[in-house]
Order: structure tokens, then C-alpha cells, then sequence
């Protein structure tokens, strides 16, 4: 699939001197490769899949940049007031300085009070950058209502410091909340 955008995206460039022709075809591109990879992700549920290519003035073919995010939502348990749900997600992100993909996997429960008033929910996720192998776990809670919107995550490093192109990178534990009303 790579290959077959590489080569759709040389002829874009070599064919076309009109800027407004080069953008629509982008464009065009970017809609139909969104499509197709909704398409390809299995089961019931939300799948958001965004694709755009950067063309930096004066760059070859060869030097396109690409940024991709595909997120993805999966009842596993679906009730009248509760949910278990898994949700997946995958962001690539290319450009001159770096090139990054992450993947995150999640699990979640959802439910609602009594008197449906209040949601709660509870999840884990896992993290990794492909690029420089790091990973990360977390475990959040939330409360949603018409006053209250409370959310609770803890983030644990799964690997240590890292020498990544002659810079240290760490992935870093800590604790995340939001609260408003």
C-alpha cells in the first residue's frame, strides 16, 4: 500500500507543474486511502482515520511528508447502561526534524448510575513509539455528569533512558487529572 501511495504521489508531482491540480489530487488521495483503511478494521464501532501529505516547497517526490492518525473504538460488551469497550490507535507523524509512530491499545468500562445521571468509567492502556521503543502503561478513572466532568490517569514508564540518535529520551511516569463543572 505504501508503494502504490509513493508511486500516486511521483506522479502527482512529476505530472503536475499547477499547484491547485497537485493539492486536489493530494486531497483526493488522502480521502481515498482514509476510506480504504476504515474499511480494512473489523467489527462495530467508531474508526477515524485521517491522512494528510505535507509538500514542503521546493521538496522531491521522495522527501513527502505524511502525517496519519487512525483511532478506533470496539464494543466488546455492550448493556442498556454499561460498556466494555476496547479502543486502538495508531499515529505517524513525519517531518523534517523527526519521524514518530505510536501505537496505543486500551480496554474500558463504562456505566451509568441508577437514575442515569452520572457515567463512571475506569480503563488501562498501553503505549509504544516504534521509533525509539519506549513504552508506558496507565490506569484512569472518570465521572461525567451535566455538572461534573472528572477525569484521573496514571502514566508508568516501562522502559528506562534511552540514547536515540545521540539524545537521551525517557518516557516519564506521572499522575494527570481534570476536573470542571
Amino acid at each position: 500500500m505504501n508503494k502504490f501511495i509513493i508511486i500516486t504521489l511521483c506522479l502527482i508531482h512529476i505530472t503536475s507543474s499547477n499547484a491547485d491540480v497537485k493539492d486536489k489530487a493530494l486531497s483526493k488521495t488522502s480521502e481515498k486511502f482514509s476510506n480504504f483503511v476504515s474499511n480494512i478494521i473489523p467489527g462495530n464501532g467508531i474508526t477515524e482515520v485521517s491522512i494528510d501529505f505535507k509538500d514542503e516547497a521546493g521538496s522531491s517526490p521522495n522527501n513527502l511528508l505524511i502525517d496519519l492518525e487512525i483511532l478506533g473504538v470496539r464494543d466488546i460488551l455492550p448493556k442498556e447502561n454499561s460498556n466494555l469497550f476496547t479502543q486502538f490507535s495508531l499515529r505517524a507523524d513525519e517531518n523534517p526534524d523527526s519521524n514518530t509512530m505510536i501505537g496505543n491499545l486500551g480496554l474500558g468500562y463504562r456505566f451509568l448510575n441508577s437514575d442515569k445521571s452520572m457515567m463512571f468509567g475506569v480503563n488501562s492502556f498501553y503505549d509504544q513509539d516504534f521509533h525509539d521503543d519506549h513504552r508506558r502503561a496507565s490506569l484512569g478513572l472518570e465521572a461525567k455528569a451535566s455538572i461534573l466532568d472528572f477525569t484521573f490517569n496514571q502514566y508508568q514508564k516501562l522502559t528506562n533512558q534511552k540514547i536515540i540518535d545521540g539524545v537521551k529520551k525517557q518516557v516519564l511516569s506521572g499522575t494527570e487529572y481534570n476536573i470542571a463543572s
